[in-house]
């Protein structure tokens, strides 16, 4: 079957992002023989009416639609997307009479009032792989689902997960322009209860891995096809408890791969000799899920963690000269004047770090935020999330943190309130060629290396 497959994300803040998603799809759909035309908005560089051309001449029996996200959860800068997306399935309306059925983790979030919102005709909840196919077979059989919303009925078993595309041309958009970064994923599912997190609904709180050998040939394919100079390992936490995440870098030595790569962490022990050999595999920064300033606080988001252990990981990567980048947030549910006071002495604290401080928490379905909020009276009886709802704890005046939080960072050339102002610097580099997620540079960790280009 002729399928148009798209990626519908538009957003390059802090850097472009290789649809990891709609890539998985797409290699599924391959597999199982279906042609498949993969349109990305921002990789092809082209205007949406020279898209939907490209879209007509594929005659498409079904256009698939991969919607990553519905806003950037920023408090301080608000960005929606999903008018754009409703423009863009109107413009599909123009060009075809194919069905158009959407997926991907943004949707996922709230699939009924998205679908609604979108004027689509079906939506994947959860995993796509499997479920495209099926709808598919459907399709050739000329039936249709009963419902508009497919929910697959399990998650997927660790065999069943899917690899993705990495021979998509739009890899190279993302190799030269996202600061040579493309993302590999190991693992899915989450077992942490973050009050404000929707990893768990996404994916499960079961952890289920990929094969690390198929992991570690990802990685290969892509350093030595595809020109990949920065590795982004896209789990929801890299070091996991029950140490997946050592058997990937076993095997990235055990092949001798050594990448400059970055992943997403919890500021929980590793040993020291795990430590130095993720070093030897090239590992080259850590972003950390701090969240919470405080004891308080964190205990208010459901952290698995104290601030002793902040400061213990930070103080272990400094050992390792590994360059770390923390992630706050103020104003979350137990957050006080004090807790406020006490917090901001904390970040600053952490004096050999770049620091990343948001105000005010997304509220989103299915998560503890959701319950607070409205229990609090913040949301109203049968009120929707899709237009977003920020939670700042009843406690403090949303004035007051802003103003002295402004007052109290902007000193520190390292800490950046609001995160925005640091990310159009970041797109600025990676426009003149400089590598990876550029946070480290500040620091003063290694210095900045030029992409060559492939063409």
């Amino acid at each position: 079957m002729k399928i148009v497959l798209i990626s519908a994300n538009q957003t390059t803040s802090p850097y472009p992002v290789f649809p990891l998603g709609a890539s998985v799809v797409s290699a599924a759909l391959k597999a199982a023989g279906h042609e498949v035309l993969f349109l990305d908005g921002l990789a092809d560089g082209v205007s949406q009416e020279a898209g939907l051309a490209r879209l007509r001449g594929h005659d498409p029996r079904l256009v698939c639609l991969s919607l990553r996200n519905i806003d950037n959860t920023s408090s301080a800068h608000e960005e929606c997307y999903l008018d754009a997306v409703a423009a863009l399935v109107a413009g599909v309306r123009t060009v075809t009479q194919a069905p158009i059925l959407v997926g991907g983790a943004g949707f996922s979030l709230m699939p009924e009032a998205i679908l609604k919102r979108l004027g689509a005709d079906y939506g994947i909840a959860g995993e796509g792989e499997r479920a495209v196919l099926e709808f598919v077979a459907r399709l050739e059989r000329g039936e249709f689902p009963p419902t508009s919303i497919v929910r697959p009925a399990a998650f997927l078993a660790e065999p069943d997960i899917g690899a993705a595309d990495y021979g998509l041309p739009c890899v190279d958009y993302y190799v030269e322009q996202g600061g040579g970064m493309v993302g590999v994923q190991t693992k899915r599912g989450c077992p942490h209860a973050c009050g404000y997190c929707s990893y768990p609904v996404l994916e499960g709180r079961a952890l289920r891995a990929r094969d690390p050998k198929a992991v570690v040939q990802d990685i290969e394919r892509l350093i030595g096809e595809r020109g990949m100079k920065y590795l982004y390992f896209v789990d929801a936490v890299f070091n996991d408890s029950q140490g997946l995440y050592r058997q990937v870098v076993e095997e990235m030595l055990a092949r001798r791969i050594r990448i400059p790569w970055v992943a997403f962490f919890k500021p929980t022990p590793i040993p020291d000799d795990v430590l130095a050999m993720m070093k030897a595999t090239g590992w080259a920064a850590a972003e950390v899920g701090s969240d919470g300033t405080t004891d308080e606080t964190l205990r208010g988001l459901h952290k698995p963690f104290a601030w002793a252990d902040v400061e213990a990981f930070q103080a272990a990567l400094n050992r390792h000269r590994v360059p770390v980048a923390h992630y706050f947030i103020f104003g979350g549910p137990g957050e006080t004047r004090a807790t406020v006071q006490a917090g901001i002495d904390h970040v600053l604290r952490l004096s050999s770090a770049v620091r990343f401080v948001y105000t005010g928490i997304r509220v989103l379905p299915e998560t503890d935020i959701e319950q607070i909020a409205r229990r609090e009276g913040l949301l109203a009886p049968g009120q929707s999330l899709l237009e977003p709802v920020y939670y700042f704890s009843p406690q403090i005046e949303r004035g007051w943190l802003e103003n002295l939080l402004r007052e109290k960072l902007s000193p520190d050339p390292l800490c950046f309130y609001p995160p925005e102002n640091f990310a159009l610097r970041i797109a600025e580099f990676h426009r003149k060629g400089f590598m990876g997620p550029l946070w480290e540079m500040a620091l003063g960790h290694r210095p900045p290396r030029r992409i060559r280009s492939r063409g």
